[in-house]
Formats: structure tokens, C-alpha cells, sequence
């Protein structure tokens, strides 16, 4: 009856993994980013397991043998396999590299799966809460103006009118510092777009939102 416990016990570890991993990839979702809900929930899954089974998984042979169990040994692997898996996010495209932080939030992602996976409850959900916490801030719009000498809008439209959106900026005779496209299902685009400041950005957003293409502009 211990035993069945135990185990209960162990399979709520992975579970609560799972969940925290989720939270992690649903706020990665909303960011359009590569690695989303499943990525994220299947990484902390796997690594709150295979930490269970190097805690648990060799006391059979301790008991019967006397075998020294090094629980370190196996979650050195865990960290040193994600950060292959993190490294297939990281893109380089004309010298601009994209997919650093989704490969740190996966690698992360593992460690609190780790954390839990070895009992460690409360350090792994407050690790949770502070990630999400941090993700919120570094997005907001005051970390925009602190990182970049410009402002930033965010365009979003069909992928048939990315050169009409451009256009506009051309009109207003805006210098575009630098913009990036995104495009997803249904012949729609996001377009982010980095701009020297200007004055008659309001003017912008108006002309911007009359395509008719033009879903949501953000600013």
C-alpha cells in the first residue's frame, strides 16, 4: 500500500511538470513563437520522468546489492540532450539571429521539469510563476523603448498586402530601420516593424488601419 502511494505520488510530480510546462508554452503560443504548448509541456513531461527514474528507478538494485545511486548523473544528460533540442530553435537569417530566448525557455522548461520530477514542488512552481513573470515584462512596451532606439509596430494582415503595409511607411516618408514578417495558416501575416522615431505616427496607425486587409495594429 506504501508503495501504490509512493507512486501516486510520483505520477502527480509529472503531472504538475506537465501543467507548469504548459503554462510556459501557452505564453509561448501567444507570441507566434516555433515551440508552443506541446513542445513545452512534452520537454518538462520527459525530463520530470526520466529525474523520477534516476531518483527511483534503480532502488531495486540498491536494496538487493547495495548499489551506489547517483541521481546527478543522469540529470547532467537531461540538461546536456535539451540543449540540442534548444539549439534547433536558434535560426540565423542575413546576420540576424532569432529562436535565442524560445531555446532558453526550453532549457529552462526542462530544469523546472527536473526540479519537480525530484520533489522540489515549491521551487518549481515559483520557478514557473517567475518565467511567465519575466516574459510579461520583457514584452511590454517599456522594454520595447529601452531595447531599441525606435518604435516598434506590429502589423497584422494577409500576406498578400505586406508591400501595401510598406508602402504606407514609404508614403509618410518614414525610415523603417527594420521590419520582420511572419506568416502563418490562412494567408495571414505578422509584420513587425521598427521605425525611427517620427511625429506623425498617429497619422500612421489611421492610414494603416484603413486597408482593408489590415486586421490589428499595435503601437
Amino acid at each position: 500500500m506504501m508503495t501504490s502511494m509512493f507512486e501516486f505520488e510520483l505520477i502527480f510530480r509529472i503531472a504538475l511538470a506537465s501543467f507548469c510546462g504548459a503554462l510556459i508554452g501557452f505564453e509561448r503560443m501567444n507570441r507566434l513563437k516555433e515551440a508552443g504548448i506541446k513542445t513545452h509541456t512534452v520537454v518538462a513531461l520527459g525530463s520530470a520522468l526520466i529525474m523520477v527514474v534516476s531518483k527511483y528507478g534503480f532502488m531495486d538494485i540498491y536494496d538487493s546489492f547495495g548499489t551506489l545511486n547517483d541521481p546527478s548523473r543522469i540529470a547532467a544528460q537531461i540538461v546536456t540532450g535539451v540543449g540540442f533540442l534548444g539549439a534547433g530553435m536558434i535560426l540565423i537569417k542575413k546576420q540576424t539571429v532569432s529562436g535565442l530566448t524560445t531555446a532558453a525557455i526550453i532549457w529552462t522548461t526542462s530544469g523546472i521539469g527536473m526540479t519537480i520530477g525530484s520533489g522540489l514542488y515549491m521551487i518549481g512552481v515559483s520557478s514557473t510563476i517567475l518565467l511567465l513573470c519575466f516574459q510579461l515584462f520583457f514584452h511590454s512596451k517599456f522594454m520595447r523603448r529601452i531595447e531599441r532606439s525606435g518604435e516598434t509596430i506590429l502589423v497584422e494582415t494577409s500576406q498578400d498586402s505586406i508591400e501595401e503595409v510598406l508602402a504606407v511607411f514609404h508614403n509618410h516618408k518614414i525610415n523603417i530601420n527594420s521590419f520582420k514578417v511572419s506568416k502563418f495558416e490562412n494567408n495571414t501575416a505578422e509584420i513587425e516593424i521598427i521605425i525611427i522615431r517620427a511625429q506623425h505616427v498617429p497619422q500612421l496607425i489611421n492610414d494603416l488601419s484603413k486597408i482593408p486587409t489590415v486586421k490589428h495594429v499595435e503601437y
